[in-house]
């Protein structure tokens, strides 16, 4: 009984490769079909700190996985910050001013000045706080949201979603480094604050590797299945009628089925 169990134990095992491959090639093809409007995609942030994205979708009868990764702040977030160092520069600076005057001699000070200055610097402040405010919008419009973890979601082109976002990252660049093959395709484009790297693959040649092992599985089965029937030694196909019990060309001894039939 413990033998006949390993026996359907190790016949599992030795098939389980070529169900996970045939199950692989079902959910690709479905989601191949599905990706025609909304493509699905997928993608991994490693760190909340820089942007360190992998991305995976089917575009175009294409499986595209990509990297992108930041190593510095973007231009968006310089601007950003340039300006609120300029804003805090602007009020040390009206601050001494206004000091400056409501120092001096009485007899000097004039209160339309410093009404002037106040009034000025205020209309400065305004204007920087606004060019932040329009410079974050664009910096959460257009740069990455640092969101670690593991996501999926389906890319809708006429929505601004992070799948958009990272689509965005990966389009050719005129300076971006190209190689095609047929209909492999591999892009490596960088600047000073990212770099990002594209591949892509056919459908076709995804779902060729994934068939090998199911089209060999079944193979090898369909002969041992003729060479039991014709009474062969299954594993050099000689012929074991004169001696059922053990091959005299190979020296393996007959083996009983996962049902226990020998």
């Amino acid at each position: 009984m413990n033998r006949l169990l390993m026996i359907r134990f190790r016949t599992i095992l030795k098939q389980m490769p070529a169900v996970v491959s045939l199950l692989l090639c079902v959910m690709l093809v479905v989601a191949w079909k599905r990706s025609i409007l909304n493509p699905p995609a997928a993608w991994w942030n490693h760190s909340a700190g820089w942007p360190h994205y992998h991305f995976a979708m089917i575009d175009n009868n294409r499986m595209m996985l990509a990297e992108y990764r930041e190593v510095r702040i973007s231009p968006l977030q310089e601007m950003i910050q340039r300006q609120e160092r300029q804003l805090e520069r602007s009020q040390g600076n009206c601050e001494a001013y206004m000091k400056t005057l409501k120092e001096a001699d009485p007899r000097q000070r004039d209160q339309t000045q410093i009404s002037q200055a106040r009034a000025t610097n205020q209309r400065l402040q305004l204007q920087l706080v606004d060019d932040i405010r329009l410079l974050k919008l664009y910096h959460e419009k257009f740069d990455l949201p640092p969101v670690p973890g593991l996501h999926a979601a389906r890319v809708d082109w006429d929505d601004e979603n992070e799948p958009g976002h990272l689509l965005q990252k990966f389009i050719p660049h005129g300076s971006d480094d190209r190689w095609e093959f047929v209909n492999f395709s591999y892009t490596h484009g960088s600047a000073p604050w990212a770099y990002w790297r594209v591949l892509r693959i056919p459908i076709w040649a995804i779902l060729s590797l994934l068939l090998i092992v199911p089209v060999m599985t079944a193979a090898r089965l369909l002969r041992l299945q003729r060479r039991r029937k014709a009474g062969l030694c299954l594993s050099c196909g000689y012929d074991m009628r004169g001696s059922p019990e053990q091959c005299p060309e190979c020296g393996a001894r007959r083996q009983p089925n996962a049902t226990g039939v020998v």
